[in-house]
């Protein structure tokens, strides 16, 4: 009995033992689990902090910033538009908040906004021109950029104001299209001028010399000498005024159309020059408006002055064709082509190109035509493309 007492007294510390150990061990375990939740609830806790530093930032972001900004639900109401958005419409933001996106387009533009709206889904970003319809009525032009499912169902959209630029720019293409005509009506004053009082002071001077010149065997002979050479100057003169007069506006294009005024134009150029130009005309049927004349030919006489200016090239080729309603020239060269970093800087004006190269891209644009300038094998090509415009269409008959 007391043996069995003692086994017992045994078992019973034992037991104790090791349950003070799981007690101690489960103890540990759960001061680390304790631990763990603590520095997760921490992390947690800087996290939400950051995030709503972040939406805080975000928020900031979306009010203040120049364009307008404006969230939309998959039904196209609007969820939030920012403070630009409500001057650019001219409603305050619960008026915002009770329309949809629909409201703030003209009646004329609806099936455009819907073609939009199908590209936004489909490519998920879209970019563009749209009309908008402010709360007076007006119409504003602006430019738009949206991005569907910023969030599940909430598609933003961007919008920039075009309306004062696109004015400005509409203001500058009138006054470009009147410089050129006035620079055209000067060009061709000057030249009468030239041609009607400078050419014929000229010829009764001539006149005069050719009196003198008959007489002149009874001058000395240095006397002689200088009226046979005031005889060649007086020559001289009369050419090159006659000369400078037509280059700057050739009365043939106004009298028989551009295609004789371009072969006494190319004609003088090669003997001036050195450089051999050939010619690829079509058939015209009936006489371009005069409009077209004028800008087919100056872009033909600047390309012919670049190619002898920096192309060196002895050879230059036009072509002119007609081609689905459309006038296209070709001016080539054989030389060593235009620099690329000039026709990426040209894209922006003069700088890169040049005065006149930008004058032919002013007188493309104002017929509604293209002007492509490119480096070909060899040499330079320049392509220039208008809607046929004949001289009826002007009322010109």
């Amino acid at each position: 009995m007391r043996m069995n007492a003692s086994r017992a007294k045994d078992e019973l510390l034992r037991l104790r033992d090791e349950l003070e150990q799981q007690i101690q061990t489960k103890t540990e375990a759960l001061r680390q689990a304790n631990q763990h939740l603590l520095l997760d609830l921490a992390d947690r806790m800087k996290a939400e902090v950051a995030l709503r530093d972040s939406e805080s930032q975000l928020r900031a972001m979306f009010e203040n910033a120049l364009d307008s900004m404006i969230l939309l639900d998959d039904d196209r109401r609007i969820l939030d538009a920012n403070e630009s958005a409500q001057q650019l419409f001219g409603y305050g933001i619960q008026e915002l908040l009770a329309l949809r996106w629909d409201a703030l387009i003209p009646a004329g533009h609806v099936a455009e906004i819907e073609e939009h709206w199908k590209s936004v889904f489909e490519e998920g970003a879209k970019r563009g021109e749209i009309e908008v319809r402010r709360a007076c009525g007006s119409a504003r032009l602006v430019s738009f950029s949206a991005r569907a499912n910023i969030q599940p169902g909430r598609h933003l959209i961007t919008l920039r104001d075009l309306t004062e630029q696109r004015e400005a720019e509409d203001s500058l293409r009138l006054l470009s299209q009147r410089l050129m005509r006035l620079q055209d009506e000067e060009r061709r004053r000057i030249a009468r001028e030239l041609h009607d009082s400078t050419g014929q002071s000229l010829s009764a001077l001539a006149m005069h010399l050719d009196v003198v010149m008959a007489e002149s065997h009874s001058l000395p002979p240095r006397a002689q000498k200088s009226a046979a050479e005031a005889v060649e100057i007086c020559r001289t003169c009369s050419t090159d005024i006659r000369t400078i007069s037509y280059l700057l506006h050739p009365p043939l294009l106004d009298e028989v159309g551009l295609l004789p005024a371009l072969a006494w134009y190319v004609s003088g150029f090669s003997e001036r020059s050195g450089v051999k130009v050939t010619k690829k005309i079509c058939e015209l049927s009936k006489p371009l408006a005069k409009e077209l004349n004028t800008a087919l030919f100056r872009i033909i006489q600047e390309a012919l002055v670049n190619i002898h200016k920096h192309a060196d090239s002895k050879e230059a080729k036009i072509e002119l064709n007609k081609s689905d309603g459309k006038i296209v020239l070709e001016i080539s060269d054989s030389g060593n082509g235009i620099d690329p970093a000039r026709l990426r800087n040209g894209r922006n004006g003069a700088r890169g190109l040049g005065v006149g190269i930008t004058g032919m891209r002013e007188r493309v644009r104002q017929l509604g035509g293209t002007l492509e300038i490119k480096r070909a094998n060899p040499g330079t090509l320049v392509r220039a493309s208008f809607p046929i415009m004949e001289e009826y269409d002007n009322g010109n008959t």
